[in-house]
C-alpha cells in the first residue's frame, strides 16, 4: 500500500504535525453518495481494533514531546478505554491495596478548551484563538493510538531553569531512553511491521534545540536498520526574540544538526518561520510570526501540499512516490537539501495553472520562501505541486511542456484544494469561519544555488563560535556542501525534460 510513517520530535514539530493530521482526517468521505476522495488513506493511517473490538483507523505516527507538552491529550483515549473502566479507576479505594499511611499528590492537569469540548459534544466548534491555543492538542481533531504518544519525563516543556536546548542534551536523552526501552524495537518497529510495502519515512523535528541531537541519533539507528529506506527530514527552526548568545547557540546547534543529519537523509528540507523583518506576501493577512499556532499552520499547509502526490490513489493523475520526488530533486547524488516556496492561486491563476504573482518555477514577488532564502543564480531541479488548478498539457511522448532546459523539473496538478478547517487560523486572504471552505495553493521544492549563501554564512559563524574540537570537521563539511551547489557543477549539464 506504499505506507508512510511519520515521526514528530518536539513541541513545534507537533504543532505542524497536528495541522497536517487534521487535514488528512478531513479527506475522509463519510457520505457514500458524495465523490470518493482521491487520497489513499492507507498511506498515512492504520487499521486496528479498539475497546469492544471496534474497528479503528488511526495515524501512522510517533509523537515525542517533553513532560507537560501534551496538554489535555490523554495517552489512552475513548477508542481504547471505555467510560465505565475510567469511572472504576477513579472510584478505586487505595486503602484496600495498602494498609500503611497514604499520601496523595496530584499533578496539575490541563483543562480542555472550548474547542475540544465542542468536538466531544458533537456541536459545531468555533475557531480557536491565540489565547485559547496553548498546546498543539488544543486544536487537535482526531484520536491517536496509545503507542503513538511518547513522553519524556527527564525534561519539562518550557522550563526556563532546565531548558532542553542543546545538541548534547538531546543525544544523551536518546541514549538513556534507548537503553531503558529500545526505541526502535518497541516504539518504531510495531508501526513498520504493519506496513505491506513501506514507501518511506517523514521526520518533523526542530533542529535548534535538544531535539536536534535526539533526531540525529534516531536517524542514525533508523538508517542502520533500514539502509535503503527513503527518509524525508523537515528541519524546523524558529526565529524567536532572544539574546545574542542564545541566537549564536541556536545557530551552532542547527548547523551541527545539518552536518550530522544530511548523510542519513534522502531529502532534507529546512523550514524557517518567516520573520517580521521580511516582507510578508499580500495574501497572508492574518499571519503573526510570534504565534506558534499561526506559523505552524503556514508551514503545514506548504508541507501538506508539496507531498500530496505521494498519497494519491494509484489511478490518480499526478501520483508520485517520496523516492521518485527525491530522485528528481537530487540531481548529482550529493544535493539532498531542497528549499520550499509557497504561493496562493486565485480563480484566474487556477485556470491557467500559475501561481499568484508568477509561476513558482522562478522566484516570485508573492511567493513566500519558507527556507533559507538567498539568490537563485542556478536551479538544478524543481518539484512543483499545484492544487486546485487544471492539469498541464503534454507532448506526444507524454512529458509536460513546462520543463526547463538545464534543470530537472516536474509539475504535478491535483484538483483537491487545501481545506480551511475550523482548527486552522485565518492567515490567508479570503479564509472564512468554519469548515467547508478551501484554498488553492502552489508549492515548489527547489535544489538551487541559493543554498550557497546560507552555507557560507554558517561556515563563517562556525569558525567563530564552535569549540575547536568540532570546528574543523563542521567547517570542512559545510565547505564540501557548498561545492555541491556551485553554479556550473558539471561540465555536461542535463538537457532534458522530466
Amino acid at each position: 500500500m506504499h505506507e508512510i510513517i511519520t515521526i514528530q520530535l518536539g513541541h513545534f514539530a507537533n504543532f505542524v504535525g497536528t495541522h497536517f493530521w487534521n487535514v488528512q482526517e478531513s479527506y475522509f468521505t463519510y457520505d457514500e453518495s458524495g465523490d470518493p476522495s482521491p487520497v489513499d488513506h492507507d498511506v498515512h493511517f492504520r487499521a486496528g481494533l479498539g475497546v469492544g473490538n471496534i474497528e479503528t483507523f488511526t495515524p501512522r505516527v510517533l509523537i515525542y514531546d517533553l513532560k507537560g507538552g501534551f496538554g489535555s491529550l490523554r495517552k489512552i483515549n475513548q477508542l481504547y478505554q471505555d467510560d465505565d473502566e475510567l469511572a472504576g479507576l477513579k472510584d478505586l479505594d487505595i486503602n484496600r491495596l495498602w494498609s500503611g499511611k497514604n499520601e496523595t499528590r496530584k499533578t496539575p492537569t490541563v483543562e480542555k478548551n472550548q474547542y475540544q469540548h465542542s468536538l466531544e459534544e458533537g456541536t459545531e466548534p468555533g475557531r480557536p484563538t491565540d489565547d485559547t491555543v496553548r498546546y498543539w492538542s488544543d486544536f487537535n481533531r482526531l484520536y491517536y493510538h496509545p503507542r503513538s504518544s511518547v513522553q519524556f519525563n527527564e525534561y519539562e516543556h518550557a522550563n526556563i531553569l532546565t531548558p532542553f536546548d542543546s545538541f548534547e542534551l538531546g543525544s544523551e536523552l536518546f541514549e538513556s531512553s534507548d537503553k531503558e526501552e529500545d526505541i526502535l524495537d518497541r516504539q518504531f518497529r510495531p508501526f513498520a511491521e504493519e506496513c505491506d510495502l513501506m514507501q518511506g519515512l517523514q521526520v518533523l523535528t526542530t533542529i535548534d534545540d535538544g531535539w536536534a541531537g535526539f533526531a540525529t541519533r534516531y536517524l542514525s539507528n533508523l538508517r542502520d536498520e533500514y539502509p535503503k529506506c527513503t527518509i524525508w527530514t523537515w528541519a524546523l527552526e524558529r526565529s524567536a526574540k532572544t539574546t545574542r548568545d542564545r541566537v549564536l547557540s541556536q545557530t551552532a546547534t542547527s548547523t551541527r544538526a545539518l552536518i550530522s543529519m544530511l548523510p542519513l537523509c534522502t531529502t532534507y528540507v529546512p523550514l524557517n518561520v518567516p520573520r517580521p523583518t521580511l516582507r510578508i506576501p499580500s495574501y497572508l493577512k492574518g499571519y503573526d510570526p510570534t504565534s506558534t499556532w499561526r506559523t505552524s499552520a503556514l508551514i503545514a499547509s506548504a508541507l501538506e501540499t508539496c507531498i500530496l502526490p505521494c498519497r494519491l490513489k494509484a489511478m490518480s493523475s499526478g501520483k508520485q512516490s517520496l523516492a521518485e520526488a527525491s530522485t528528481l530533486l537530487n540531481v548529482a547524488g550529493n544535493q539532498q537539501i531542497s528549499t520550499l516556496h509557497l504561493a496562493t492561486l486565485n480563480n484566474e491563476d487556477a485556470n491557467q495553472g500559475t501561481a499568484k504573482g508568477a509561476d513558482t518555477s522562478s522566484l516570485s514577488a508573492d511567493a513566500v520562501d519558507l527556507s533559507w532564502g538567498g539568490t537563485e543564480k542556478h536551479i538544478f531541479a524543481a518539484y512543483e505541486v499545484v492544487r486546485g488548478g487544471i492539469e498541464t498539457r503534454h507532448d506526444s511522448t507524454g512529458r509536460p511542456f513546462n520543463a526547463t532546459i538545464g534543470a530537472r523539473k516536474s509539475k504535478q496538478y491535483c484538483k483537491l484544494p487545501f481545506p480551511l478547517l475550523s482548527s486552522f487560523p485565518e492567515i490567508y486572504e479570503g479564509a472564512t469561519e468554519g469548515d467547508g471552505t478551501a484554498l488553492r495553493l502552489a508549492t515548489s521544492l527547489k535544489t538551487s544555488s541559493s543554498i550557497i549563501e546560507h552555507l557560507k554564512t554558517s561556515q563563517a559563524l562556525v569558525n567563530r563560535i564552535m569549540p575547536s574540537d568540532e570546528r574543523e570537521t563542521i567547517s570542512n563539511g559545510l565547505g564540501e556542501l557548498t561545492e555541491a551547489y556551485q553554479e556550473g557543477w558539471g561540465s555536461d549539464e542535463d538537457d532534458f525534460d522530466d
